[in-house]
């Protein structure tokens, strides 16, 4: 079935954010949520993912495991790259996490801990970590954010082939992205 939103609204005080909105993610899908800046977008992946409630309305069958790219990278700050993988993904083998790392061409950087990295070398990092997490939802905030072109296709490179069939959320405002990871689905939160 999949994920289904039904008559859903969300205010933060007087600014209304969704209302009454409705849709279905089908399972195994790729959905692009789309809009421009401060419409919704993260607000209904944070309702979907049950970090917020929605003032009215229903969401159904969101899968109880879930792998997430935040906006903020979430990162342990002290801890080097192959760390931060293992640590928060307790079935992440050393193996596994060199692997991923080497693929979104961390190599130089395996060693060093992370608050030491580039904005776009942190963002590959939790980009990893999100892909091993296991979860039938995989859900990403804009997860190409201070990446250079080379490193944007070659993290959606990395996305697809780490994806694994379950249902992708991409939260994104750029229309590129969505050809970048195959999107079948799509969402527009407005203009």
């Amino acid at each position: 079935m999949g994920i289904v939103l039904q008559d859903v609204s969300k205010s933060y005080g007087e600014k209304r954010v969704l209302s009454h909105f409705s849709c279905t993610i089908p399972q195994g899908s790729s959905c692009a949520v789309m809009a421009p800046s401060g419409r919704g977008k993260t607000t209904l992946l944070r309702l979907i993912l049950n970090l917020e409630k929605p003032d009215g309305g229903n969401i159904t069958g969101v899968p109880p495991e879930k792998s997430v790219l935040f906006q903020e990278d979430r990162l342990f700050p002290r801890l080097s790259p192959e760390k931060n993988l293992t640590m928060a993904v307790p079935k992440c083998s050393r193996e596994q996490a060199m692997g991923v790392l080497r693929e979104l061409k961390l190599e130089d950087c395996l060693g060093i801990p992370v608050c030491r990295l580039s904005g776009g070398q942190a963002r590959r990092v939790a980009l990893a970590r999100a892909l091993l997490a296991p979860g039938e939802l995989l859900a990403l905030d804009e997860p190409f954010t201070g990446l250079d072109e080379e490193s944007r296709l070659k993290a959606a490179q990395v996305i697809r082939r780490y994806r694994h069939g379950r249902t992708l959320i991409l939260i994104t405002h750029r229309e590129e992205d969505l050809s970048l990871l195959e999107v079948t689905e799509r969402i527009d939160l407005g203009e």
